[in-house]
């Protein structure tokens, strides 16, 4: 395992992971393969549905779907993080606590790691290396943006 800290923040969407590279820090995105839900626009029902269209088993079977993709990409960012002894998980709302969830299920008796969490917006690339480092205790250089600036913002 190694003793370095690893700072992840993320949400159902994706998920941005720094870790020490080479002296320097990198900058990891995982995306989710989560639908956005859309709004409806209105619009005329019909007057009788279709037995497919309608009731429980469909909203369900929604439910089943979405539920399973998100347990998926927590698993896959859990995995990532595999051989970490430190992590930080920055991010809105509990898709932080399924991810710290999914990594205590994972933990192994004879080694426990140190997890972290904070509730946190999003933030661009400097702001989520400057606040891993300052979680980690090491001084945050100044990161000088890049020629075309990469903004974790949707």
């Amino acid at each position: 395992m190694t003793k370095n800290g690893i700072g992840v923040w993320i949400d159902k969407k994706n998920a941005f992971i720094v870790r020490p590279l080479d002296g320097d820090w990198e900058v990891v995105t995982l995306f989710s393969e989560m639908e956005s839900h859309r709004k409806s626009t209105g619009g005329k029902a019909k007057s009788k549905p279709y037995m497919h269209e309608s009731g429980p088993s469909s909203a369900s079977h929604r439910n089943n779907a979405e539920s399973n993709t998100m347990h998926q990409y927590i698993r896959n960012v859990a995995k990532y993080l595999s051989g970490t002894d430190r992590i930080f998980i920055l991010g809105p709302g509990d898709t932080k606590l399924k991810l710290r969830n999914q990594l205590v299920e994972n933990e192994n008796v004879q080694h426990m790691r140190e997890i972290a969490l904070e509730t946190s917006d999003r933030m661009t690339e400097p702001q989520l290396k400057a606040a891993v480092l300052s979680h980690f205790g090491q001084p945050a250089k100044r990161f000088m943006p890049r020629q075309t600036p990469h903004d974790l913002r949707s």
